[in-house]
């Protein structure tokens, strides 16, 4: 099996390009001397016969280079089956992870901003950073313009939160802003070698939008960047700047791959936000070990889809990504999708408890489901989310 990545591919079109060309050329003099051979006298003839076999050679080597060891064989062992495309892990794939950023950023309204990787201490105690945290643990820069830029950044709040202050200090209402930027992570203290630098993926909004827009924000640049498995979320992410209530680690793959939630009321007013905002940070290092931009197509499905709908009353602490884990564990072969329509909490429900209601779709590929196949599907999610403690709505 060979293992291709897109760099080859290209680069391997490049190189087909070039061996054409001279395999034109060569086989361009080949026929010429055998045109001129008609028209000369013996001894012309024998020398231009002799260079028009040498042409001919050069272009059956050149054919022979292609086929055999050139880039043809790349493109026949694609095309044949016998090659793969394979995952980008060199600074192109970083590259393109970056770029599918910006591009999600931008389609979803956020401006690109750009702020000091220098910073002052003071910064942390603002944000309410413990004193033993690993943040404080700081590159110090030997000759600073000044305490508020004597060390290198290991968060990127301080900055979106900046810039942020200042748009709503100019009375601009709907703003969304979004950085790359890199955090210096010293290795040891004092300096031995140079710090960790990781790409961080920064979003921060206020006005029009919640805590669950920039959680969309977050799972659309999850599917562009090929991260098809579901993400969760785990609130308690015990981030002293954010809201108690309205955060959350991202969690993929098992691995916290970054964090958002609504910016502590304290920490706005400390920098002068005078109205609810929002966060999210993505350590974009994780990302892109885990992005794929490998792409599977199906066609058309040929046989209808079922429906069922489910209303659910489940305490507040029960969250609907773990209703969700349920109906994909117990949903069985013909699940094809879900999808939450209706989330209430207010006076017709008991207190602390919340009404939520999915639409599971059933369909198989081969066959027209038959009504007792999707009721003992529908039969173990019930009987699973009955074992949470959910009551079901009849």
């Amino acid at each position: 099996m060979l293992d291709l990545n897109y760099s080859d591919v290209i680069s391997t079109l490049q190189s087909l390009q070039s061996y054409l060309i001279a395999m034109g050329i060569a086989l361009a003099l080949a026929l010429i001397a055998a045109i001129a051979c008609f028209k000369l006298s013996k001894p012309t003839k024998f020398l231009i016969r002799t260079q028009s076999w040498i042409a001919a050679l050069i272009a059956i080597v050149v054919v022979a280079n292609i086929i055999c060891t050139g880039p043809m064989f790349t493109l026949l062992s694609l095309i044949s089956g016998n090659g793969t495309l394979t995952q980008e892990t060199s600074d192109v794939a970083v590259l393109r992870v970056e770029e599918i950023a910006r591009d999600i950023a931008e389609f979803c309204g956020f401006s690109q901003g750009m702020t000091y990787s220098f910073e002052s201490p003071k910064v942390f105690d603002k944000l309410r950073i413990p004193k033993d945290s690993p943040l404080r643990r700081t590159v110090e820069i030997m000759n600073p313009l000044g305490e508020d830029y004597s060390i290198m950044r290991t968060t990127p709040l301080n900055g979106m939160l900046t810039s942020l202050a200042t748009n709503y200090n100019r009375r601009n209402k709907n703003v969304r802003l979004y950085e790359l930027g890199n955090i210096y992570l010293p290795k040891s203290l004092p300096l031995t070698e140079l710090p960790e630098e990781r790409m961080q993926f920064t979003l921060g909004m206020y006005g029009d939008g919640d805590f669950f827009s920039m959680k969309g924000v977050v799972e659309e640049f999850f599917e562009k960047v090929g991260l098809r498995k579901k993400e969760s979320y785990d609130p308690n992410s015990g981030k002293p700047f954010l809201h108690p209530g309205r955060q959350a680690n991202i969690i993929y793959d098992g691995v916290v791959v970054g964090y958002l939630g609504e910016v502590h009321p304290d920490i706005g007013d400390a920098y002068g936000i005078g109205t609810k905002a929002y966060i999210a940070v993505l350590d974009m290092p994780k990302i892109v070990e885990r992005a794929t931009f490998d792409r599977k197509y199906t066609g058309i499905a040929k046989f209808p889809s079922v429906n069922r709908d489910i209303s659910m009353v489940m305490p507040k602490e029960i969250l609907v990504g773990q209703v969700e884990e349920v109906i994909e564990k117990k949903g069985g072969a013909y699940l094809e999708s879900y999808a939450l329509f209706d989330l209430y909490e207010g006076a017709q429900i008991k207190e602390g408890y919340k009404s939520v209601a999915y639409s599971i779709v059933f369909r198989a590929q081969d066959k027209t489901l038959e009504d007792a196949e999707v009721t003992e599907a529908m039969g173990r999610i019930l009987k699973a989310l009955e074992g949470m403690g959910i009551e079901l709505r009849k």
